[in-house]
């Protein structure tokens, strides 16, 4: 970003022939990487589209009880997808960097690298050959003007790979959260070619006391900061000071870049574009945010019907855990393991509330929606159920440590909804044509898990699901805390006797701080149990047989830290067909699990469509941190 400025001395003509060359040049480049970006979110929505497809043959499938064989399509699909997943997305890499460790996939690894190398590509190519400005600005004076701009053109994808409605995960399936991460790594890529343009710059000896060139040493610097704010050390020690900061620097940064770039005439037309586009996804994001907490908290003026702000009811668990209920009845249906954003209004923090202003923190709603053939009953019997949010919080700093001492004295907060349920991806009905579905747990991660078990048991009840074995796990620290499931788990019990023995539940309670016994398990949970384990196996279509009644109880509570790896290759052992597994958890948690999966993947066997579907082995994660 070399041209001078309107009103500038008249160009000499090796500035002139400089010019010609490399703008023209540089915006078909520009060009060739929004291509390349273009084609990759086809790829991934034209397979999301036969996900689609596949996802309504086997629902049809399934309400026909037909046993026809898979379509070829599908299965060359499926073979793809476990290779892809043996190989590639199941495979960890681990950076140790101490306190700023990190882990990456290798499907993450491979794009950032394609984005890398294509970046890198796209900035040197043929800049070499470009004209010498004038005297002593011949080495890299080309490849520098030109990284300046491939990183302006890259500044729009950034943006809405941030973006929490995101257009990008509508088109490919992935969800949001996997999008930021593809977000943090192309950022580091944009900031490598920034710094390629400026360092460059600096090294050739420009002068800083034109507008413009300052301007862009100021947007350099505030790239390195947002850089620098990003680690993992300052978004654990001060998560709110990342996000305000984070926003507060990207709006800076948008005004350093179009300071450095309003005065080139020459290159207006073919880059100003970019960084406009960019403004306005950016803008569109925010203003998203805000009309969705205006809206789903009632806080339009005319609106005389204002809830809001919600007082949550509080439940201190052992010291440990806090349950947290929000009644919304008017937010929109919400799938299974969906989050929401819960923020404090501003003025509750001068009355002693719990949040400071703008603070807004996730977390993973653990009840689920009352299904749509029934709100209309709710509505009549004027029960807030259809809108009734669950958490479950393990206190940290900040915000939930203040939300943890408010319960503890009695008190109540009031929270406002920020955002609508956000939902993974389509995890049910891919969970719907599985035969054994494994859901493990670590902590408060049961709160992903547990609206999981409850839609499959539903699910398994009305016959509109082919699972016929369900292992929920949960690891503990201490067995006071299996209290806290009661109901829920209560309730998937009673679902499974209404199966006529079609799906059999296995309750798995690992507790690692103290000892724990069977003698542990819940009354009313081993009522239910042993109830179940009297019935007799009630006749069931030749298709769906049942799993023989058996005297060892479904429960068990043990002193242990399970080995996730041997237990999964033992349940896959076991297993009648194809198998998926949600874990949520600690980073070493969902890796274990992940490894063992890569041992269980046979492609081939997929490919061929082996009748007991074996091989074809799926893992959601939901891991702890960012």
């Amino acid at each position: 970003m070399s041209v001078p400025p309107a009103g500038a001395a008249a160009k000499s003509p090796a500035q002139a022939a400089f010019t010609a060359y490399i703008v023209p040049r540089t915006a078909a480049h520009v060009r060739d990487l929004g291509i390349v970006l273009a084609a990759v979110v086809a790829a991934f929505a034209i397979w999301h589209a036969l996900t689609l497809l596949e996802e309504r043959f086997e629902h049809k499938r399934l309400q026909s009880k037909e046993t026809a064989a898979t379509p070829a399509l599908f299965r060359v699909k499926r073979a793809l997808t476990a290779a892809t997943r043996k190989h590639f997305s199941y495979r960890t890499l681990t950076l140790p960097l101490g306190p700023l460790s990190t882990s990456i996939t290798f499907t993450e690894l491979v794009l950032l690298l394609a984005y890398l190398l294509t970046m890198l590509l796209l900035t040197l190519t043929q800049a070499h050959r470009a004209p010498s400005p004038g005297p002593g600005k011949r080495a890299g004076y080309g490849w520098s003007s030109r990284a300046g701009w491939m990183a302006l053109a890259s500044y729009p994808w950034l943006v809405v790979l941030s973006m929490k409605y995101n257009p990008i995960a509508w088109i490919t399936g992935a969800s949001y959260e996997r999008l930021q991460v593809l977000h943090r790594g192309c950022s580091r890529v944009t900031l490598l070619v920034m710094l390629m343009h400026v360092g460059t710059k600096v090294w050739q000896n420009n002068t800083f006391t034109i507008a413009w060139r300052v301007w862009g040493l100021v947007g350099a610097v505030l790239g390195i900061s947002i850089f620098a704010l990003g680690n993992r050390l300052v978004m654990r020690a001060a998560y709110q000071l990342f996000v305000h900061a984070h926003v507060v620097l990207v709006a800076a940064l948008f005004v350093a870049t179009w300071r450095h770039v309003v005065d080139m005439k020459d290159t207006n037309k073919e880059f100003k574009p970019y960084l406009i586009a960019a403004i306005v996804f950016w803008i569109l994001d925010r203003v998203l945010r805000l009309i969705s907490l205006i809206y789903f908290n009632g806080l339009l003026p005319f609106n005389k019907s204002r809830t809001t702000p919600v007082a949550a009811c509080m439940t201190v668990h052992n010291d440990r855990l806090l349950q947290l209920t929000v009644t919304k009845p008017d937010l929109p249906h919400w799938e299974p393991g969906a989050h929401v954003f819960l923020m404090s209004p501003p003025a509750s923090r001068a009355k002693g509330g719990v949040s400071l202003a703008l603070e807004s923190h996730p977390f993973t709603i653990m009840s689920l929606p009352v299904p749509r053939s029934q709100d209309i009953a709710v509505e009549k019997n004027n029960d807030n159920a259809a809108g009734k949010l669950t958490f479950l919080i393990r206190p940290q700093r900040g915000f939930t440590r203040r939300l943890f001492e408010q319960a503890k004295r009695g008190a109540t907060a009031d929270l406002l909804v920020s955002t609508a349920p956000l939902s993974p991806p389509r995890l049910h009905p891919v969970i719907a044509t599985c035969d054994t579905i494994v859901l493990a747990a670590a902590g408060v991660g049961v709160s992903w898990t547990t609206p999981l078990l409850l839609a499959t048991m539903r699910a398994a009840v009305a016959q509109q699901s082919r699972v016929r074995r369900l292992v929920f796990l949960w690891v503990v620290q201490s067995k006071d805390e299996i209290k806290v499931l009661s109901e829920q788990v209560g309730e998937a019990l009673k679902l499974a006797t209404g199966t006529a023995g079609r799906v059999k539940l296995e309750v798995r309670i690992h507790v690692t701080r103290e000892e724990a016994t069977q003698a542990d398990v819940p009354a009313e949970w081993a009522a239910i149990a042993a109830e179940s384990n009297g019935e007799k196996d009630l006749p069931t279509p030749e298709s769906e047989k049942p799993i023989p009644s058996t005297s060892s109880s479904p429960i068990t509570v043990a002193q242990s830290r399970p080995d996730m790896e041997i237990l999964l290759l033992s349940i896959a052992g076991e297993a009648q067909g194809r198998l998926w597994v949600g874990v949520c958890g600690p980073g070493a948690f969902a890796q274990d699990v992940k490894r063992a999966a890569r041992r269980l993947i046979r492609p081939m066997d997929v490919l061929r469509g082996d009748s007991d579907g074996k091989g074809d082995v799926s893992v959601h994660a939901e891991v702890f941190g960012w």
